[in-house]
């Protein structure tokens, strides 16, 4: 909850670190995905209906909770990064016209 209400630039002494952080983040969400597959891919081999079922279940459990990691990136840290380095290029270009007069 502090993340959302916080201005990314609070969070950061350096500005590649959100964009850093976005890219690790999805790296991380396509990893569990496949890891995910992978599971899926065994409830076939699984030892009765029971077990594919509980495969079934937890695989469904873990899909929705990554896509609600990617909602969570794509909503918000991805719009957060683009406020933030849109105030910093506004700074700067009132830091060149400070200057320039």
């Amino acid at each position: 909850q502090l993340a959302v209400t916080k201005d990314i630039g609070e969070l950061f002494d350096y500005p590649d670190l959100p964009v850093k952080l976005r890219q690790d983040l999805y790296v991380l969400t396509r990893h569990q995905r496949v890891v995910i597959n992978k599971l899926r891919a065994q409830i076939p081999e699984a030892k009765n209906s029971d077990a594919r079922n509980a495969i079934q279940e937890i695989t469904d459990l873990l899909i929705h909770r990554n896509d609600q990691t990617e909602e969570l990136i794509e909503g918000v840290l991805d719009r957060k990064i683009q406020v933030y380095h849109k105030a910093r290029k506004i700074k700067a270009e009132a830091r060149v016209d400070r200057s320039s007069k």
